[in-house]
């Protein structure tokens, strides 16, 4: 894996801590269930086109796919979502197995310990406007990664202050919207990448991210564990070479990892990069 991040020094005898905003935009085990029988949908704010846009994606997961029960795929937080197919490891165990690999394998990250920071309740807070509106602006403000669950964007409730938030729209924002099944399955991930393309301007936005703009932070239809990891150290080398979210000493940081530098890494899939 190459990159444009300075090798010459590494933070192996420093211990430098390093904290990342992470956002799980997936539903919760009751949201799931909701969307499965019908009353998410049942709502004046959805649209014919978008209801019919989730029957189609659903049977396909149902019928091609044999996705038999979703709802086991969720939890009581949006952290317990199990992205993979034929593994019951929740998102917040990956992300933080990838960021502890991540100081271990880059050479220029050597000591340097990623705090990975789930701001997953307060970003979906529903009760309580300011403690999810001070969380949108914190994303917004310091940058962050974003996985999103595709499915779970077809439930209101989720793609409602998702979108409204910004953050998906957000450079400073990697985002990274995760296909249920493999990336080998290709029928399910076209009707992703349409979806994104054609119900709506909301979505069109972070469809030109991926694909007009080819903008490396904002990636869809990942549906594998092996370009899951691939990404997330991507997005993770980018937040360091960029000085985003560090605590730590910026003159210090500066010095072991050298001066802001682009990404540097064409390593992802999905899209025409």
């Amino acid at each position: 894996m190459g990159s444009e991040l300075s090798t010459e020094g590494t933070f192996k005898d420093t211990n430098y801590e390093m904290n990342i905003n992470f956002v799980i935009v997936a539903m919760t085990e009751e949201e799931a269930s909701r969307l499965i029988d019908g009353n998410a949908l049942d709502r004046s704010s959805v649209s014919s086109d978008e209801k019919s846009a989730f029957d189609k994606f659903y049977a396909v997961l149902a019928n091609e796919h044999k996705f038999a029960d979703l709802n086991n795929r969720f939890g009581h937080q949006r952290e317990e979502w199990k992205p993979n197919q034929g593994s019951d490891q929740p998102i917040i165990e990956i992300v933080r197995t990838i960021c502890r690999e991540f100081s271990d394998t880059e050479t220029s990250c050597k000591g340097l310990i990623i705090n990975p920071c789930f701001l997953s309740s307060d970003f979906f807070e529903k009760e309580n406007d300011k403690i999810r509106r001070d969380t949108w602006d914190k994303i917004n403000e310091q940058g962050g990664v974003m996985i999103v669950d595709a499915l779970s964007l077809y439930h209101p409730d989720v793609a409602v202050p998702f979108f409204q938030s910004g953050a998906g729209f957000n450079k400073k924002v990697a985002v990274l919207v995760h296909s249920p099944v493999n990336l080998l399955a290709g029928e399910i991930n076209k009707l992703i990448t349409d979806f994104f393309a054609s119900i709506s301007s909301k979505y069109k936005r972070i469809h030109d991210r991926f694909d007009a703009n080819c903008d490396k932070l904002c990636e869809i239809g990942v549906g594998d564990p092996c370009n899951f990891r691939r990404w997330l150290f991507s997005a993770l080398l980018y937040f360091i070479s960029n000085n985003a979210m560090i605590s730590v000493n910026h003159e210090i940081l500066t010095e072991v990892v050298g001066e802001k530098h682009g990404m540097g890494i064409n390593i992802f899939t999905g899209g025409k990069r």
